[in-house]
């Protein structure tokens, strides 16, 4: 039987069990980071972590987890999209502070 290929796990170290990634998993994060500067470098570590694979049989896949690494960045630097986020986390179960 065929493995299923894991981008999240094989490219960015993400466990198989907590797919889809929030935010703070996709950019590699503690829970409910706080910092900018900490949530700026994750997000550019995770991103070159994908570009050698936006060529090839999984380009469209790097592409898309690419997008998927901006809108997470953009959330968690506003302040007013990252309280709200935090706050559906929190309300969800799916973290604790």
């Amino acid at each position: 039987m065929p493995q299923v290929f894991d981008p999240y796990s094989r490219w960015l170290g993400i466990p198989a069990g907590d797919h889809p990634p929030d935010h703070y998993a996709l950019l590699g994060l503690a829970p409910f980071e706080q910092g900018p500067e900490v949530i700026r470098e994750a997000a550019e570590r995770q991103a070159a972590r994908l570009r050698p694979h936006r060529q090839g049989e999984h380009a469209e896949l790097s592409t898309r987890i690419l997008h998927d690494l901006s809108a997470a960045l953009d959330c968690l630097l506003d302040p007013r999209q990252k309280a709200e986020y935090d706050d559906r986390l929190r309300r969800a179960g799916r973290m604790d502070d």
